[in-house]
């Protein structure tokens, strides 16, 4: 990117800080004037589009920076752009591109199979979020989405393993309830208590959840289920 073209980056960076909107977009559009040929500028202004809300627009801005040159960033942008609108068919070719280009990426796994499970593909996403996983054995985010969708299937042990390992990875309240809902899924009726088995797992997922901060929604419900717990062991 030549100077003249970094200076209007800089000047629009400023001003959209500073909340001139319209100043902003003149100064983008001048970098993308003063080097047109180079990727960043495009780059630069979708992400402003995509702040803004402006999706479609930011979407054109992406995609113009891919026709010069495809890079894992922009496609990956894109896909964030398509899936915010619902057009999920659209933002997997995205995905699927960006790790294509660097298949080193955890999060364009991750978004590749979010695409996927809201496609229906729940076999595609799996092996996506495993990918990620494999790559970063750390990525709270890649856990999340396994757990929401292993639950969607019905494959209870591995939901559960994996909202385990979010609340390693992060604990919070809202994550130690994760864990408990996991738990508690397909019980019904049933009471199977047994020392250490699946309703005392669920109370100490609560008791972990009341001692981290926590909202007074999840304040009560925690309590409302313990006790419930409590009571069917009884």
């Amino acid at each position: 990117m030549n100077d003249a073209a970094k200076l209007a980056l800089q000047r629009a960076r400023e001003a959209e800080i500073v909340g001139a909107l319209p100043e902003a977009v003149l100064a983008y559009d001048e970098a993308i004037r003063l080097d047109p040929d180079d990727i960043g500028v495009y780059s630069a202004k979708g992400l402003f589009l995509g702040r803004r809300g402006r999706l479609q627009e930011a979407i054109e801005m992406f995609r113009r920076s891919t026709a010069l040159k495809p890079t894992y960033v922009d496609h990956y942008n894109t896909g964030n752009m398509l899936h915010a609108l619902g057009r999920n068919d659209e933002a997997f070719v995205e995905f699927d591109a960006a790790v294509a280009i660097d298949p080193s990426q955890t999060e364009g796994w991750c978004n590749r199979g979010v695409a996927l499970y809201a496609l229906g593909r729940n076999d595609e996403a799996k092996t996506s979020f495993d990918r990620a996983i494999a790559l970063d054995d750390r990525s709270v985010n890649a856990y999340h989405c396994k757990a929401i969708l292993m639950q969607k299937i019905g494959d209870k042990s591995a939901a559960v393993a994996a909202r385990r390992k979010v609340t390693e990875l992060a604990p919070s309240a809202a994550a130690y309830i994760d864990l408990a809902n996991a738990l508690r899924d397909g019980l019904g009726d049933k009471i199977l208590w047994e020392p250490k088995g699946v309703e005392e797992q669920i109370v100490e997922a609560l008791d972990a959840a009341l001692s981290l901060p926590c909202d007074k929604k999840q304040h009560v419900w925690c309590w409302a289920e313990k006790l419930l717990r409590l009571q069917r062991i009884a």
